[in-house]
């Protein structure tokens, strides 16, 4: 602490700054650095949890230190969204089960047993209309984040390839991307190919850095 102050104050440079530089340091002792990239992109990779990866798609993509740090940010985001996505897939789960149970007790027991069948079937009925209505919104959920994690996680860019990676029908897909679209959480983007041709319409999540030859 007060060693660092002083060497700071003698080098005109920040605490913090050193400590970064110190951090650097330690990492890369252990872990095989880039002579192709900056010090500053070895600072940057040290926020993510591999920094040899890091690093690789900083070198792979051209990125500039400011591109990696987007990139590294982008990725925390990421993380952070799969942890809520598992969250909820649970907790809906969880319900599912709960919904599954109530409308099998309905069924064999508040309906079956009545001694008043027509009552039982009239009033217990649409308690069962509700519960299956249930069902259908959470199963329209489960393909929802199903979709948003072919984008996100697996990298499927247009209807067809999120269709081959959830085995979700065409329609279903279209549907749902149409949904998230009004939303303003994905928009469709143009990817240019790298010889002649057209560019290529693709999915991308809005507020995500854009890297490559792309444009909105």
């Amino acid at each position: 602490g007060e060693e660092i102050d002083k060497m700071a104050a003698a080098v005109d440079r920040s605490a913090g700054y050193l400590r970064q530089i110190s951090r650097t340091y330690r990492t890369f002792q252990f872990v095989s650095r880039d002579t192709s990239l900056s010090f500053s992109h070895h600072k940057a990779a040290c926020r993510h949890p591999n920094p040899g990866e890091a690093l690789a798609v900083a070198r792979e993509n051209g990125f500039s230190k400011e591109q990696l740090n987007s990139w590294i940010t982008e990725q925390a985001l990421r993380r952070a969204d799969r942890a809520t996505r598992k969250a909820r897939t649970a907790a809906r789960t969880a319900w599912r089960d709960h919904l599954i149970h109530m409308d099998d007790v309905i069924a064999n027991d508040f309906i079956k047993s009545s001694p008043n069948q027509e009552f039982a079937r009239r009033v217990c009925g649409e308690w069962r209309v509700d519960i299956q209505d249930e069902l259908k919104d959470l199963e329209l959920a489960d393909l929802r984040e199903k979709v948003m994690a072919a984008i996100d996680d697996r990298g499927a860019e247009n209807v067809r390839a999120i269709k081959k990676v959830t085995g979700i029908d065409t329609g279903k897909v279209e549907a749902i991307v149409s949904q998230l679209e009004s939303e303003n959480l994905y928009e469709w983007i143009r990817k240019h190919p790298l010889g002649r041709g057209q560019p290529e319409m693709i999915l991308h999540k809005v507020g995500s850095p854009i890297g490559g030859r792309y444009n909105t």
